[in-house]
């Protein structure tokens, strides 16, 4: 292993940035950047001082090929090709978006039972709640069919990547600095994308609420519109907040940084998700409440945020 590749994995087990370790050694960014890259070797003073910062001896920094180096080796961090990195950087985004989509059906699958009860309950209305239950159902059933398939064929693409959220990974300087210029570009879109989102949660049930007291078939409109902008805030959540955390994979920030994937903090998203749609389908099945469990999806964002506190206090990371 060569010097450059040397510094980047050991910068990167301290967390540390190209900016940070050049404050630690007084340099200045573009000369980490030139080591890095193999342009240049840093003088003696720079390297003892290196060897004394990351606990390596001077030899283990400058010796390809020393005993040193083979027991120091560290088999824990992996080294993520340019093209792999950029391969997963335009299949992500894409995949969550479609995944998002299959979860804003999730919560728009009873619609159709709901308009159809609806219509039933009119005066003339051309189907009877029996065959109106019957088709609203079929409808439902099929509607959440298509969203497992979608579910599925998304979530099997992005597993090939899944070691990039468990493992420690190492890119070049280049490829993450391109990554690092993207991300910010996209960040701001992204963040007001999940403020939106989480803004129409909070305002689904304000067609639920104007349609109180005019008669149940008003009310059941009502709770379409709820559910339809709570779709929509839901997918905007989950595919803008799912965007920037494809960036933060790659750039090893919050809770994907090589610290957190050593106290397999990721581990608790998928399992987390998986429960709450087991749970929401479950329970709607059950109960037939369609109009009210859309609330667990709210709720659920609310309590993921204070649950990833919760364990980052415990972990001693706060």
């Amino acid at each position: 292993m060569k010097f450059e590749e040397k510094l980047i994995r050991l910068r990167k087990e301290k967390g540390w940035s190209q900016e940070e370790l050049a404050e630690r050694l007084d340099v200045s960014r573009q000369s980490v950047s030139k080591w890095e890259m193999g342009a240049s070797l840093p003088e003696i003073d720079k390297i003892i001082a290196m060897s004394e910062l990351f606990s390596v001896s001077c030899d283990y920094l400058l010796k390809e090929d020393s005993a040193e180096e083979k027991s120091a080796e560290r088999d824990d961090s992996v080294y993520v090709a340019r093209e792999e990195a950029l391969t997963y950087l335009r299949l992500a985004p894409s995949a969550y978006a479609r995944i998002a989509v299959a979860v804003g059906l999730c919560i728009l699958s009873p619609v159709t039972l709901l308009l159809l009860l609806a219509l039933a309950a009119g005066e003339g209305a051309p189907l009877g709640e029996t065959a109106a239950v019957a088709w609203g159902l079929t409808a439902l059933l099929a509607i959440v069919a298509l969203a497992v398939v979608i579910f599925v064929r998304y979530g099997m693409a992005l597993t090939p990547y899944e070691y990039l959220k468990k493992q420690k990974i190492t890119l070049d300087e280049k490829t993450l600095a391109e990554i690092r210029t993207e991300s910010g570009a996209k960040k701001t879109k992204y963040s007001y994308g999940v403020g939106i989102g989480a803004g129409l949660c909070v305002l689904s049930a304000v067609p639920l609420f104007g349609s109180l007291g005019a008669g149940d078939q008003q009310v059941l409109y009502g709770v379409c519109l709820l559910l339809g902008v709570c779709a929509v805030g839901v997918y905007l959540l989950v595919r803008f907040g799912a965007g920037l955390g494809v960036y933060a994979t790659l750039l090893s920030e919050g809770e994907y940084s090589d610290e957190a994937k050593a106290k397999n903090a990721d581990s608790v998203a998928g399992i987390y998700w998986c429960v709450i749609v087991a749970c929401y389908l479950g329970i709607s099945f059950t109960t037939s409440a369609w109009g009210i469990t859309w609330i667990i999806w709210p709720i659920a964002a609310v309590l993921f945020g204070a649950l990833e506190n919760v364990i980052a206090l415990a972990r001693g990371k706060k």
